[in-house]
């Protein structure tokens, strides 16, 4: 059988000039890529140059309100302040007592209220309202969430149930903070 120069015969000739070329350039890529990332270790200033302080300024928590409320920011930001002073870290526990309010219970009971907790009851709290629009958790702890997330879930809320949500909203408790405004 003839054999032909284009022909393969694997094994014998294993280099030839296009992967000696393709191999090259894959090392020589990797090579530049690994040494252009690293820092160097020494760092130069130039003689007389100050360099000014750069002031991140926070997105403030009004703005933020703004950006989840756009169409009712003006109240939003009232009965934010009205539910927690526009503390995040605030915490409200709800206890079940009965008519008279002395005896608290656990879980609901017929005839039983949901109302604050007194101090020395909080151990018997079914939830607890947490941040600034105090959204209102089941147990004893809030969840650790940033401000972000927890205008999120008050805008989502609100979507489903309107302002009526926040019981300063209905009782009106939140117009004295919109003077402010």
């Amino acid at each position: 059988m003839k054999k032909y120069s284009h022909s393969r015969q694997y094994g014998k000739r294993v280099m030839n000039w296009r992967t000696l070329v393709l191999s090259s350039t894959i090392l020589f890529v990797a090579l530049t890529g690994h040494y252009s990332n690293l820092d160097s270790d020494v760092y130069v200033a130039e003689p007389n140059v100050y360099m000014e302080p750069v002031v991140v300024e926070q997105e403030s928590i009004e703005s933020k309100i703004k950006k989840y409320f756009p169409r009712s920011h003006v109240s939003m930001i009232a009965i934010a302040h009205a539910e927690s002073g526009m503390n995040p870290e605030a915490k409200n526990w709800n206890c079940y007592y009965n008519k008279n309010e002395t005896i608290v219970y656990s879980t609901r009971v017929k005839g039983s209220h949901s109302t604050a907790c007194k101090k020395q009851h909080r151990k018997y709290a079914w939830s607890v309202d947490c941040g600034i629009l105090q959204l209102s958790v089941k147990g004893k702890e809030c969840p650790n969430e940033d401000i972000d997330t927890h205008l999120q879930k008050a805008a989502n809320l609100s979507r489903v149930q309107g302002k009526d949500a926040w019981v300063v909203y209905k009782t009106g408790a939140y117009k004295k903070y919109l003077a402010d405004k």
